[in-house]
């Protein structure tokens, strides 16, 4: 059970305040995130909690689909633009990490979304860029103008 594992390790100890009601940053929010069978995740607080001396970037939101879906979003809120290679290093560390507690249990029944809820400051940028991990690419899908889990179908 991916989330249940997820759950357990990011309840306790030094990351017990890494679980969250809902998913915002600095005036930008996803609404609609049912509450009875997602678990939300503050990637930016996982990463206060590891106390390093430099944190390294993360998204702002990590949310998982009930445990039979195992279905992983990874969002990055913005209210005006952002900057892709950023962009790229706060989506690869939050991977990163979340896979490795994932190995954890090893488990590879899980499927992964990126999505940045915004824009891309660079106009020659094609429309949905993505980055590689352990040989795998992930595609970052841009949504400038969504504001509803509801609204991401890849999710559903």
């Amino acid at each position: 059970m991916v989330v249940t594992h997820l759950k357990d390790t990011y309840s306790s100890g030094n990351y017990k305040n890494c679980i969250k009601n809902n998913c915002k940053e600095k005036g930008a929010r996803l609404k609609d995130i049912p509450r009875y069978d997602h678990l939300i995740l503050d990637g930016d607080e996982i990463e206060k909690c590891k106390k390093r001396c430099q944190p390294l970037p993360s998204c702002d939101c990590i949310i998982l689909k009930n445990p039979y879906h195992g279905k992983i979003l990874f969002v990055e809120l913005r209210t005006g633009n952002c900057n892709l290679s950023k962009l790229i290093a706060k989506f690869t560390h939050s991977t990163e990490e979340i896979l490795s507690v994932l190995e954890e249990v090893n488990s590879d029944s899980h499927s992964l979304h990126h999505v940045l809820l915004g824009s891309i400051g660079d106009s020659g940028l094609k429309k949905n860029p993505g980055f590689k991990i352990k040989g795998k690419y992930c595609f970052i899908d841009v949504k400038p103008s969504i504001s509803s889990l509801k609204d991401i179908k890849k999710f559903h």
